[in-house]
């Protein structure tokens, strides 16, 4: 299996994987947005639970986690470490908060240089995410439109 970085090379990659992910995920019967939740099922309404970064991390993989595989640290992925799979969650959720720290969190696991976007975001909460995301996807395309 590839690390996250071969699939998601760029920060724009990570971001267009966010954003597919949260849209692709949210249609699932048996998955729900939650964005204080790096991966968690619930019994009483047999459905998995997860973040932007859960997300994320299902739209480069093209897997749906099941409930048995959204408590596991690696999420069942063969080939990649718990430590890249969290750093890789704390760093897509310190960028889906919208701030500048989470800006610079974001660029420094791309080794890329700060970027500021020319809008700034608003956080991606559980209640607020579909409106939010036209932001996250100009900010891309900023990125984009310079290599990044």
């Amino acid at each position: 299996m590839r690390s996250i970085k071969e699939l998601a090379p760029k920060p724009s990659d990570a971001i267009t994987a966010m954003i597919e992910g949260l849209k692709e995920q949210s249609q699932r019967k048996d998955f729900e947005v939650d964005m204080l939740s790096f991966g968690r099922y619930f019994v009483m309404t047999d459905k998995c639970f997860g973040c932007a970064a859960t997300c994320t991390l299902q739209k480069l993989y093209n897997k749906n986690f099941s409930k048995d595989e959204i408590f596991t640290p690696t999420y069942g992925i063969e080939g990649v470490t718990q430590i890249e799979v969290q750093e890789f969650e704390l760093m897509i959720d310190d960028f889906r908060k919208g701030g500048e720290e989470g800006f610079k969190s974001f660029l420094l696991y791309y080794d890329a240089p700060y970027i500021v976007p020319f809008k700034m975001m608003r956080e991606l909460t559980t209640g607020r995410w579909r409106n939010r995301l036209k932001e996250y996807e100009a900010y891309r395309d900023q990125l984009k439109s310079i290599g990044l």
